[in-house]
């Protein structure tokens, strides 16, 4: 992950600077869009509409175990809790929300999803379905190795005791 905080020599920024900052640089009167260019976070994607449900849950457990410090100024704020969340996560913590706890569904239940499917695909496709079988085995079981059908364990969540810290401290404004 490249960070650029603004100290650096000239030549160093045109060196680590990618051409987007560059172009946004060269244009007349954008020096303020120039520098926020430089000053982002390199190497760290946005979050994923997923990072914003995990975030919403926890935030909403949260909320109903009555661990905020204010439970009632939370509630105008529920945007700025998720981001703290999000950002726990992301920057504090340097992971992606599936790499906390998580529960997924059982392996009977991701037979049953997939059956489902399947029969839902033929019935709306054609016997083939609209990849056919085998390929949406593959496109499934891709899906299962990308924990697309787990969400964050809540319990152990709120049950960790720096989470708890964390949310009882969450900075809101």
């Amino acid at each position: 992950i490249f960070h650029n905080h603004g100290n650096y020599s000239r030549d160093t920024a045109m060196e680590t600077e990618d051409i987007g900052t560059r172009y946004i640089c060269k244009l007349p009167n954008a020096t303020l869009a120039c520098q926020g260019s430089r000053n982002m976070t390199f190497g760290r994607s946005n979050p994923t509409p997923m990072d914003f449900i995990h975030a919403d849950r926890i935030a909403v457990a949260a909320w109903r175990n009555g661990l905020f410090a204010d439970p009632e100024a939370v509630k105008p704020k529920r945007r700025a809790v998720v981001d703290s969340i999000i950002g726990r996560v992301r920057e504090d913590l340097n992971v992606t929300f599936l790499d906390l706890p998580l529960e997924c569904l059982s392996e009977e239940k991701l037979e049953r999803l997939f059956q489902t499917s399947v029969i839902m695909s033929k019935e709306m496709m054609g016997e083939d379905g609209y990849y056919g079988v085998d390929a949406m085995k593959e496109r499934f079981q891709r899906n299962v190795d990308q924990k697309k059908y787990c969400s964050v364990k809540i319990d152990a969540i709120l049950a960790d005791e720096s989470w708890r810290e964390f949310l009882k401290m969450a900075d809101l404004t």
